[in-house]
């Protein structure tokens, strides 16, 4: 039965100009100061667009339609080019995409990571906003954040999306918020922006798992978090670019210096981490 995904994009509302420490804005010119000066509250909000899909199945000459579901197969899913378009910085518009709408990328390589790292994705990430522009309340450019990290209330998290679609808000614990622009201003390649997505996925783990267990955080500093964001990145990537060596020896130089990159940036951070910081770490990183 012949199946092709069409892919639609509506308005869904908008997100408060910002959440915690973290600022949506549009690139500040380097003339301007680092942030307006105007208060939060009168900056403009960002835009939201869902990237939303029908599939559309042939019976017959007859063409029904229905709603797409998030366990479609991987083909069925948009590549990232596809979506960045829709990311609009002179409009001030992001996308937000449920688990079942994720880039292509972002998915295969979860896939691809093995059961594990599929069971993870789906249970620590609920939703992806890929944003125009994101900073600190420093006006510093940030590559993105997941919620813990804004360090903000219950009171402020209900208060910051105005979205038409309540999944989004009902699972923001587990959303990831992206930047598609570096500090320059230039649009992210899709390899680097897997990466960051990579991380944070990891980083909201952690951020679960303390909740679940009560481990407060001032048992594991800023520092530690990141270690272990930057230590699950590598769990992930290290199967996927394994199997990539073998398959293929051509890969296997430039493969291999991708991991003594991660592994030196990790023997880097690691010295950061306190002892009874890394005992807690430990059990986490068995489990």
């Amino acid at each position: 039965m012949p199946v092709s995904a069409n892919f639609v994009v509506k308005e869904i509302g908008t997100l408060k100009n910002n959440l915690g420490r973290f600022v949506f804005c549009r690139k500040i010119k380097e003339e301007d100061s680092p942030l307006p000066s105007l208060p939060r509250d009168e900056w403009q909000k960002v835009a939201v667009r869902a990237l939303g899909r029908e599939i559309f199945v042939n019976v017959q000459a007859n063409t029904s339609v229905r709603q797409l579901t998030a366990n479609q197969l991987i083909a069925n899913r948009p590549p990232l080019a596809s979506i960045l378009p829709y990311v609009d910085e002179k409009k001030g518009c992001g996308v937000a995409l449920h688990s079942g709408m994720l880039p292509y990328e972002f998915f295969n390589l979860f896939q691809m990571a093995g059961e594990r790292f599929q069971k993870d994705l789906k249970q620590y990430c609920s939703s992806v906003f890929l944003l125009p522009y994101i900073v600190d309340q420093n006006g510093d450019h940030v590559s993105g954040f997941e919620v813990s990290m804004a360090k903000t209330n219950l009171r402020e998290k209900l208060k910051f999306m105005s979205l038409t679609d309540p999944a989004f808000s009902n699972d923001i614990n587990t959303a990831i918020f992206l930047n598609t622009r570096d500090l320059m201003g230039k649009q992210y390649d899709g390899e680097e922006m897997l990466l960051h997505f990579c991380w944070l996925v990891g980083h909201t783990k952690l951020s679960i798992i303390m909740s679940n267990q009560g481990i407060r955080e001032s048992q594991l500093g800023d520092p530690a978090r990141d270690y272990f964001s930057s230590w699950y990145r590598r769990q992930v990537l290290l199967p996927v670019l394994s199997a990539s060596s073998m398959q293929n020896s051509a890969f296997r130089e430039n493969n291999q210096r991708a991991m003594d990159v991660i592994d030196n940036e990790l023997a880097t951070q690691v010295k950061s981490v306190s002892r009874a910081e890394l005992t807690i770490l430990a059990s986490i990183m068995k489990g």
